[in-house]
């Protein structure tokens, strides 16, 4: 018995095939079984699609559809060739289109380069990053970006730029992402120390790309599964952090003392640490300020009762 596999309706269309790439069904009855067009598109159709294809780069293939459309209605024949209105089958013929040509198809064009997988990272305790001396190589000023991709909806990029501001930063990745949108540009110092401590806190969110970048050949893994107002708070939580290391590298001490009394998981963790530090201290001030006034009271009266003696 030949199996689907075996039909030759349904093997991958070569592509130096001329054969029309529209489906037809064998009956009304039975809709669904369907066979080949067996007509051909004209050499020039074709000559033309060839020439269209080896034009549009990948980048080209996600920012340009009406070239997409073209080239799929190049590989039709006329008979079936759709009216410019004529948008379900359009749609139909983009689908044909992937089943016969799979490494080429508009869809595999689409999302190649936006398949995400979790980062396997090993998510370091903020506690014990925090704490750790600054390598002298790292740039004392610059900033922290966002940006999203309207192709990867749900992930949103978190990272640090030195010498560049964040539109700069995007402007290099509309290479490898076109329609990169920056939606926030901190500036930080020791940005890439900061950088590492915002990954830290949303390391479980954390994802990566599938498959290397067409472009870079990078697996890009600065993305998160959270949303832009999420990611926002996270990086402008830790901007609120303030003098966190010295000049020399190190963290403050008085941010020491707020890390040696508490268990810190986040930014917001630290914050609220700092704070009850302070009242903490501004407390004990208060008492010593009493225990000395009554002190002071104490010796007053005695010195009193002394010279009326």
């Amino acid at each position: 018995m030949q199996g689907e596999n075996d039909d030759p309706s349904r093997k991958p269309l070569p592509m130096d095939s001329r054969q029309c790439i529209r489906r037809i069904a064998l009956s009304k009855e039975k809709p669904e079984e369907t066979r080949r067009c067996k007509s051909n598109t004209s050499k020039a159709d074709f000559d033309q699609a060839s020439q269209l294809k080896s034009e549009l780069g990948d980048r080209e293939k996600r920012v340009q559809p009406h070239k997409i459309e073209r080239l799929i209605c190049l590989r039709v024949c006329n008979i079936h060739r759709p009216k410019e209105n004529d948008e379900p089958l359009r749609k139909k013929l983009a689908e044909e289109y992937d089943v016969f040509t799979p490494s080429d198809s508009p869809q595999c064009w689409e999302q190649r380069d936006m398949t995400f997988e979790p980062y396997p990272n090993n998510p370091q305790a903020i506690t014990k990053l925090i704490r750790r001396q600054i390598n002298p190589t790292q740039d004392k000023q610059g900033s922290i970006y966002i940006f999203d991709w309207p192709q990867a909806p749900g992930f949103i990029k978190i990272g640090y730029a030195k010498n560049e501001s964040g539109a700069e930063r995007v402007s290099k990745w509309t290479k490898c992402h076109s329609e990169a949108k920056e939606i926030l540009d901190l500036p930080f110092s020791f940005p890439e120390r900061m950088e590492q401590l915002i990954h830290a806190e949303l390391s479980t969110k954390r994802h990566q790309f599938k498959v290397p970048c067409k472009f870079c050949k990078r697996r890009h893994h600065e993305w998160f599964q959270v949303s832009p107002e999420e990611g926002i708070r996270v990086v402008e939580t830790w901007h609120s952090v303030t003098a966190l290391y010295g000049d020399d590298r190190y963290l403050s001490k008085d941010w020491v003392a707020v890390l040696d009394e508490n268990h810190i998981l986040t930014a917001t963790d630290l914050l609220a640490a700092w704070e009850n530090t302070k009242a903490s201290h501004h407390s004990e001030d208060q008492k010593k300020q009493t225990i000395w006034s009554e002190q002071e009271l104490t010796k007053n009266f005695e010195d009193v009762m002394a010279i009326n003696a």
